[in-house]
């Protein structure tokens, strides 16, 4: 390195306007061997309150003049490693900064200085590319830079588990539902599973009938009812009533209207009325109660198509609406920086929406992809709906009941990352969005790989020829695995069984076919009398090279299997 290099690699920085002001400074500069060789340089803006960055720098002969940055739900200063590995593998340097403000302008900033720090660094004059994530609450940042005077900073954006202007209060619909329907959650459960009824709305009365009708028309994931645990937070509040009373209270002005004035509480369905009033009875603090019906009271506006069902043919509210803004737009206005979801992005943009989310349901990335329809951006734009992923990435022991029937969708990223790259550098289109329709704010995807898109494997699995068997003690299946990936976005490197459903994966062999397909097949012997899911999982790569770690696209195909005596 050169002498005085803590100085020199400031040297020509100049702020830009609308970000951070204050003079940068070199804290320190050391060399790493693993995940590979790089140096880390850290800094700081200005005289110590500044939570400061780093920036990850892989060698010369190995940077191809770009850099990733990650926002929310990255919160540390610290890279993680599997991301550092990936970004110094993929050609770019990486930044990080502690998640102490939502928003993007301090990401803007120390993306700003890293383009002076990196530029002294490899003695290069050429421009350098950089591209932005976040995911849930970092989507909102991410949209924020999108829209708003940072286009000079990025080049390229991935927001992922897409949050919309009214996300925030996906929570209290969460809630809303599990207030009514805990008590038959398990028979829905089971009708959407796999080898399953097809029907949720079988076992339920009336009422129940039209909650979830709502609840799925607001965009809650019909789906993911499979997860209700999850869904309905029990790794948080076992019990309802503690799960309620910690879900707070709009304000006081709403809660005393939904308990006081004609056209709220008193003007729902009685049994849905009673229940109201057997939750106040139970401990259930008005607020609560009051905010968990917030939906049907504060319209967020006529773009919102998961709010039609809740408004007459002439489109106004078929309830009485308390007045404000709503709680969840505001909120999300602090967290993007003030962005309106506008649609104008200033840059290319690959977005990925998973379809088991339920916290930011797949309508909400669907409303970003109708306002850059709106603004005639969609050449700019990609969408990738992800089949058997819910919010989370990682199979961590957090959520251990969902570890069995989801896919880690970090792989998927990653590619977006490596796409997006070639996209803006080179003007290599990305796979296309994925083909879809809205039904019911639920979307419904192509079962044929070539006519779905994105860059997920496409797989179906059948048991004896079928998505159910019916078998003895003591009887065995025959498990067939159909398997098909987007043309073009590579080819099948593994296939794993897991015969019983519980997320013990064992390495297969699988067969490439003629037309492009693949195919896996097992038998698979039940002794015990009981209800399993046997799952296929299987991964595609871009090359096609199984010994490469980053950028696997997985997908899941699942069956049922009852076994009786």
């Amino acid at each position: 390195m050169k002498k005085n290099l803590s100085e020199n690699l400031l040297e020509g920085y100049t702020p830009m306007e609308g970000l951070n002001q204050d003079t940068p400074h070199i804290l320190s500069i050391e060399e790493f061997t693993a995940p590979s060789p790089h140096v880390r340089v850290s800094g700081r803006f200005g005289d110590g309150s500044d939570p400061g960055f780093n920036i990850y720098f892989p060698p010369k002969e190995q940077w191809e003049g770009r850099f990733f940055q990650r926002t929310h739900p990255f919160f540390g200063l610290d890279a993680v490693t599997t991301d550092l590995a990936f970004d110094l593998d993929s050609g770019a340097y990486s930044i990080t900064i502690p998640q102490t403000s939502m928003s993007h302008v301090n990401q803007a900033s120390a993306a700003h200085v890293s383009r002076t720090i990196a530029k002294n660094y490899y003695e290069y004059n050429e421009k350098i590319y950089g591209y932005l994530s976040g995911g849930s609450g970092g989507s909102m940042q991410t949209i924020g830079a999108l829209e708003l005077n940072t286009g000079l900073v990025w080049d390229g954006a991935i927001p992922f588990i897409t949050a919309a202007p009214a996300s925030m209060g996906n929570y209290d619909i969460r809630w809303f539902a599990r207030a009514v329907l805990e008590d038959k959650a398990p028979q829905i459960a089971d009708a959407v599973k796999p080898g399953g009824s097809g029907d949720p709305y079988d076992a339920l009365n009336d009422m129940e009938r039209d909650i979830l009708r709502e609840v799925t028309k607001l965009g809650l994931p019909l789906q993911a009812w499979e997860n209700y645990e999850y869904l309905f937070m029990m790794h948080i509040y076992p019990e309802l009533i503690d799960g309620l009373n910690a879900t707070g209270e709009v304000n006081d002005t709403y809660t005393n209207a939904f308990w006081n004035e004609s056209g709220y509480l008193e003007a729902y369905d009685p049994k849905l009325r009673n229940l109201f009033y057997s939750l106040k009875e139970r401990g259930v603090s008005e607020g609560a109660l009051a905010k968990i019906a917030y939906h049907r009271h504060k319209d967020p506006g006529p773009t919102f198509y998961t709010w039609n069902h809740l408004r007459d043919s002439s489109g106004g509210p078929l309830y009485v609406q308390t007045t404000g803004i709503h709680h969840a737009i505001e909120s999300s206005l602090m967290v993007s920086g003030g962005a309106g979801w506008s649609g104008k992005i200033n840059y290319k943009t690959i977005m990925v929406v998973n379809l088991l989310d339920l916290d930011a349901f797949p309508s909400d990335g669907d409303y970003l992809r109708e306002r850059v329809k709106e603004m005639d951006r969609e050449g700019d734009f990609r969408i990738w709906l992800i089949e058997n992923a819910n919010h989370h990435a990682l199979n961590d022991a957090y959520f251990p009941y969902l570890t069995d029937r989801l896919i880690n969708y970090t792989g998927i990223l990653e590619q977006a990352f490596r796409d997006l790259s070639a996209w803006v550098e080179d003007g290599v289109e990305p796979p296309n969005s994925t083909s879809y329709n809205v039904v019911d704010s639920q979307l419904i995807v192509e079962e044929n790989a070539g006519l779905r898109g994105s860059i997920q494997p496409v797989v179906k699995l059948s048991v004896n020829g079928a998505a159910r068997a019916n078998i003895t003690s003591g009887g065995s299946v025959n498990l067939s695995a159909s398997i098909q990936v987007p043309q073009g976005t590579g080819e099948i490197i593994s296939v794993e069984w897991d015969f019983l459903g519980d997320g013990d994966f064992v390495v297969a062999d699988f067969d490439a076919l003629p037309d492009g397909s693949w195919t896996a097949n097992a038998s698979y012997a039940y002794n015990e009398e009981d209800t399993y899911f046997p799952q296929v999982r299987v991964a595609s790569q871009r090359d096609g090279e199984p010994d490469k770690p980053f950028a696997r696209a997985y997908n899941l195909g699942r069956a049922r299997v009852i076994v009786d005596k």
